[in-house]
């Protein structure tokens, strides 16, 4: 019976996705550098940071500017690693303007989360979590807009809030004007307002059609 031949199956030939950083010294040697994991959130953040000593130093901190310089500003360069969200460019931005080297990270990166322990989630784990990673390398790093592109980004979701707002605002005043059998012509949103004033609506509890046609404009904002 001939034995089959082995080959390697298409998982073993993918190339990794680790993406350990290694800050060489003059003498050839990796560099000695503390790796700390910061699990971000709104108001308070975990920190943990694991020393080229073995210790591990776990702290919690507000999530300011102030505070952040005051924990990390005189510590030696660092390897820090946090996950990408709402607070990630700033905090990031704002720690290497203090000396260290910062990676933000993809969130959904399952290889990140290898070494951390099952049981009840909290954010001292998913900071040891982060700080294992960062030292292991176990990690892929997100693409970060630059200033011109952030702001960008910016004036592009106000404008699409401030669209979906005027948006249900008409949709209100339709709503309004078919509840006493009238219909508004199709056309521009901005031209809602001077179609509706058009209209002829019938006077309620004693007022006149101006009166009436302005307050339901100025219930739903649209009176400039």
């Amino acid at each position: 019976m001939k034995r089959l031949a082995i080959h390697d199956t298409w998982w073993q030939q993918r190339p990794t996705t680790l993406h350990a950083v290694v800050q060489p010294q003059r003498d050839g040697r990796p560099a000695a550098m503390d790796t700390i994991g910061l699990d971000l959130h709104k108001r308070e953040s975990q920190l943990c940071a694991l020393t080229e000593a073995g210790e591990i130093v776990e702290r919690r901190i507000v999530t300011s500017r102030e505070r952040v310089a005051a924990v990390l500003g005189d510590r030696p360069r660092a390897r820090i690693l946090l996950e990408a969200s709402t607070e990630s460019e700033w905090v990031a931005r704002h720690l290497e303007s203090l000396g260290h080297e910062v990676v933000v990270a993809d969130p959904n990166f399952a290889p990140m989360y290898a070494t951390r322990r099952r049981g009840v989630k909290t954010d001292r784990r998913d900071a040891r979590t982060l700080a294992e990673a960062c030292r292991l390398g176990a990690y892929r790093p997100v693409h970060r807009a630059s200033a011109p592109q952030r702001h960008v980004r910016a004036q592009l979701a106000v404008r699409d809030a401030l669209i979906r707002t005027r948006t249900r605002y008409v949709s209100v005043v339709k709503a309004l004007a078919r509840r006493d059998g009238l219909r508004l012509p199709s056309g521009k949103p901005v031209h809602t307002e001077a179609k509706l004033a058009a209209l002829v609506l019938p006077a309620r509890g004693g007022g006149t059609r101006r009166e009436t046609v302005e307050g339901e404009v100025v219930a739903v904002g649209l009176a400039r």
